[in-house]
């Protein structure tokens, strides 16, 4: 693919443009149930947020582990958030097709990551606390 500067003078080859077309190209098939599925994957995770086990749906593990960012009930729905891109770029649609479907993988990847961090932090500190005596008539 080729970009064309605004004069029309030059054309410049890019990178981006041997995977992705940058011309506009149709929907990836059932566009429609791939935005409900991640709607309905985006509710899902902000129930997982919450405190009450109950409340955490789909948390079963499952056969591999993404380098220990992808933890608890994410792993599994990472991998339907990335069926649509993954159609997306497989069917040779557009670059910015392909990143607004991939944007929910993203979100979802940033906001267990965030998890990861915290669940570290708090886990620092009750090592802290551990560490912690009493000096008695000190």
């Amino acid at each position: 693919m080729l970009l064309i500067n605004r004069r029309r003078q030059a054309l410049v080859p890019t990178p981006l443009g041997m995977i992705f077309k940058f011309a506009p190209s149709p929907l990836i098939p059932i566009p429609a149930f791939f935005t409900i599925l991640a709607i309905g994957l985006h509710v899902l995770d902000s129930l997982s947020l919450t405190k009450d086990p109950r409340v955490s749906l789909l948390d079963v593990d499952m056969p591999f582990n993404a380098p220990g960012v992808l933890e608890g009930p994410f792993r599994k729905r990472a991998m339907l958030y990335l069926i649509a891109p993954f159609m997306s770029a497989v069917l040779r649609r557009s670059f910015s097709q392909t990143f607004w479907w991939l944007m929910p993988a993203i979100i979802i990847g940033l906001v267990a990551l965030a998890q990861k961090w915290m669940r570290e932090t708090d886990e620092g500190v009750e090592r802290l606390e551990e560490l912690r005596y009493d000096a008695r008539g000190a």
